[in-house]
């Protein structure tokens, strides 16, 4: 349950989550193109360009209908990485998955937002005031 990126950002390596519910689209879309080197092959190259794919990302905010804000690749990794930190998710394991040397271009990288905030604890509420 792991997909290998290759020359991903920063033309590095890295392994990332495979969600179980994403296989049956992968297989329907490998029934439909029939990928040779990579899963998913580009239309005219190998791989997808860049353009390529801000394309899909835009049809999707389409699609959401979210079309009028600024919706961008980039944007996935940036969101993706702030709800893996809301979620509890270890930020040296955000680090690797991110493909960042160093953790603290991941601790910039995570945005902590007011939901995770808002889930701590004050010391003070345990005080018999």
């Amino acid at each position: 349950m792991v997909i290998n990126i290759i020359e991903g950002k920063g033309k590095k390596d890295r392994q990332v989550m495979l969600p179980e519910n994403i296989i049956p689209l992968l297989e329907k879309y490998y029934k439909e193109y029939k990928p040779k080197e990579y899963v998913l092959n580009g239309q005219f190259s190998i791989q997808y360009s860049q353009t390529s794919v801000l394309s899909v990302v835009k049809e999707l905010a389409k699609k959401a209908k979210i079309d009028n804000k600024r919706v961008y690749t980039h944007l996935i990794r940036h969101c993706s990485f702030t709800h893996m930190v809301e979620n509890g998710v270890d930020i040296n394991l955000i680090q690797r998955l991110a493909g960042h040397n160093s953790v603290k271009t991941t601790a910039i990288y995570t945005h902590i937002s007011h939901n995770i905030v808002s889930r701590i604890q004050s010391p003070i509420a345990n005080i018999r005031l």
